[in-house]
């Protein structure tokens, strides 16, 4: 009797550990969900900003050489590598999610 007991009391602490197991493992899935989203999400606002860069570049390329072209076409190099930056920093938040981007 007491040797049912002790395993009465193992089984029970073994189901509380696995409850605990499922609810984190739960709290994880809807944490990859939601930053997976937020991802997307950030990655679409990207390519709106790529999309506008280029255009900008198209522009500037109608105007003729001067300084402030210059410094224009350089601040627009510098949002398309901060750009590209971010959206490998989202390649790399899905592929740790396990995402298919």
């Amino acid at each position: 009797m007491n040797n049912e007991n002790i395993d009465h009391d193992l089984l029970q602490q073994e189901l509380i550990d696995v409850k605990k197991q499922l609810a984190e493992s739960q709290k994880m899935q809807s944490i990859g969900l939601l930053t997976a989203g937020i991802a997307h999400d950030f990655n679409n606002i990207l390519t709106c900003i790529l999309g506008y860069n280029e255009l900008t570049e198209m522009v500037l390329e109608t105007i003729p050489e001067s300084l402030e072209k210059k410094e224009a076409s350089d601040n627009l190099r510098e949002v398309k590598m901060a750009t590209s930056r971010a959206t490998e920093l989202v390649k790399q938040i899905l592929v740790y999610f396990h995402v298919k981007g």
